[in-house]
């Protein structure tokens, strides 16, 4: 059934998709999106071949038989994270955050002798960083080598590699079990949960703790952040699915936090053992997602109206500004960008210009686009009237940097449907 006769398409099809967790050959499509090019390929400004980039499918599937909500098209992963450009401490908002949580992990273990932490998908090194300051040992395990090579400056011991059951013996064997396993927003990028959870379940003994961050399918439905669903988020984890999953590794679920990072996010404290009792906040999540239907098309078809919507309300919201000769720039370039930007249909010649804070950033094109990415100083010197925050979940952050300096007004777009320009004195003067 087409949507509104547009490119965004539910579809019912013949054809199934093995499921990333269960395995059986039950997923089909539920939402075909427009193509879009990889959220964190950047091409150079200063690269004088073609500025070609690709675009690839980009298909939301269901499982019929675990729930599971993942992508039908994988990227191939060394395609994806070869050129890595995102490092953890790139916000203040994740600095408090990795702060925050090194003091509850350290509190765990606070009367224990040689503590020892992993991290799957550790970047840059930055939270690992942290606890080794507080006296733990520390091993990050992460493929993109221009974040491995940050970490190992800063002193943090690393492998430059995709996490599996054969590197975890490698560790085990070297270091013995850790006591603490971090895997911060890794575990929907990887088709490979299978294999990495033996290898989790291996380095684990009765003592040990694995914590786990992902941008949550309850979140991302509710508020709509179809800018969530990218390449290198091949699975879209519900409790529901993923406590199934993890007693195949005999893992339990302990304790569940829903919180506001990314959008929308759960973390996950998981133990190793049938004893391990599964508590109130894990039963109240997986009573909502069942009540709100997560794992039904039918939630889902309900999910791509939506966002029929947003693309049109966005786009009115744009015009307006551009007929009456306002002038705008992108603000922020982060993974959410490609899908925000390609499947709402907005227009590259619609903005002067885009800019981001982070420097592996500058000097590229936007994703997709034939517009180039700036040092945010660039707004300094130009007079625009509005910027458009693609970084929108830090949008505090951004807002009182930009008013602060008094330099223009702000498009706030929140994808749960809510389009507001918001002017320095915090007062919304045009909604849609």
């Amino acid at each position: 059934m087409e949507i509104l006769g547009r490119q965004l398409k539910m579809k019912i099809e013949k054809e199934s998709y093995e499921c990333l967790l269960c395995q059986n050959r039950r997923v089909s499509n539920i939402i075909s999106f427009p193509r879009t090019p990889l959220a964190n390929k950047f091409i150079s400004i200063a690269d004088q071949s073609s500025n070609s980039q690709s675009f690839y499918p980009l298909d939301l599937g269901l499982c019929d038989f675990c729930g599971h909500i993942q992508l039908t098209h994988i990227v191939p992963p060394h395609v994806l994270f070869e050129d890595y450009p995102y490092v953890s401490n790139s916000n203040t908002g994740t600095e408090t955050r990795f702060s925050l949580l090194a003091d509850e992990f350290d509190s765990f273990f606070s009367n224990l002798e040689g503590k020892f932490a992993i991290e799957i998908g550790s970047n840059d090194g930055f939270l690992l960083k942290l606890l080794q300051g507080k006296g733990w040992r520390v091993l990050g395990i992460d493929p993109a080598e221009p974040a491995a090579e940050i970490a190992n400056k800063a002193g943090i011991p690393n492998i430059c590699d995709f996490f599996s059951e054969s590197i975890a013996s490698q560790i085990l064997s070297a270091h013995g079990n850790p006591h603490l396993i971090i895997a911060n927003n890794v575990l929907a990028h990887t088709d490979q949960m299978n294999d990495i959870f033996r290898g989790i379940s291996h380095l684990m003994s009765k003592d040990s703790i694995l914590v786990m961050e992902f941008s949550y399918a309850l979140d991302i439905f509710e508020k709509l952040l179809v800018d969530t669903i990218y390449h290198e988020h091949m699975s879209y984890h519900q409790i529901t699915s993923l406590s199934i999953f993890l007693e195949r590794f005999d893992l339990h679920i302990e304790r569940a936090v829903r919180f506001t990072a990314h959008g929308g996010s759960a973390r996950l404290y998981i133990r190793k053992g049938k004893s391990t009792k599964q508590g109130h906040s894990v039963k109240l999540l997986i009573d909502m997602e069942k009540k709100i239907g997560l794992s039904t098309a039918k939630s889902w078809e309900l999910f791509a109206s939506r966002i029929e919507d947003l693309r049109n309300s966005l786009q009115g919201l744009i015009a307006n500004l551009k007929k009456d000769n306002k002038t705008i720039a992108g603000y922020g370039i982060p993974a959410k960008f490609s899908t925000l930007f390609h499947v709402l249909e907005l227009n590259e010649n619609d903005f002067a210009y885009f800019v981001d804070d982070n420097p592996m950033k500058v000097g590229m094109y936007a994703p997709g686009t034939n517009k180039p990415i700036y040092p945010i100083e660039k707004l300094e010197v130009d007079r625009i009237d509005y910027v458009f925050l693609f970084s929108w979940n830090y949008e505090s952050e951004i807002s009182s940097k930009i008013w602060n300096r008094d330099l223009c007004d702000v498009i706030r777009c929140f994808t749960r449907c809510l389009h507001l320009v918001v002017n320095r004195h915090g007062r919304f003067y045009t909604s849609l």
